[in-house]
């Protein structure tokens, strides 16, 4: 049986220039090939392991289904981690005490969620990051901004 990074690698190799992801931006809908988005997933799990996610580490995602959803948990693949998925229906209790059993030290949020996870995360001792997918102003000491798809600075 094949792993997630090994079909997609598969995938890259025979259709690079295939469109793999479709979002609508600005109105109309852009589509991202296999090449580019491998580009944006290895851009992200360097910037993980940058930051101090090492292998076996947790990070859990909350956001809505898009591009940032897969590109988010590829790069948590590519950079030797373990993604916690967790479903945007949960109730604040029931993702704190998912993360908490969990063990994850990073967390990607989309905007939608955000104020879930800033009402929780002070609870939450594992927790190292939050990512913010959709950014976030006045960032604290523990959050990464995500502006597009490149790399997430160290702060």
């Amino acid at each position: 049986m094949k792993t997630i990074i090994e079909l997609f690698e598969t995938a890259i190799t025979k259709f690079p220039d295939n469109i793999y992801l479709w979002e609508k931006k600005n109105g109309k809908y852009e589509g991202t090939s296999y090449k580019e988005t491998h580009e944006q997933v290895l851009n992200l799990a360097a910037g993980l392991i940058e930051i101090g996610f090492k292998k076996g580490d947790r990070a859990a995602l909350v956001a809505d289904g898009r591009n940032d959803w897969i590109i988010s948990e590829l790069g948590i693949l590519y950079s030797g981690g373990i993604n916690v998925p967790l479903s945007i229906r949960l109730e604040t209790n029931e993702v704190a005490f998912r993360l908490k059993h969990s063990g994850s030290k990073f967390i990607f949020v989309s905007k939608l969620h955000t104020a879930k996870i800033e009402e929780i995360r002070a609870d939450l001792p594992d927790l190292e990051k939050v990512i913010f997918i959709d950014g976030k102003e006045n960032p604290g000491e523990k959050d990464i901004i995500r502006f597009g798809l490149e790399k997430y600075p160290a702060k």
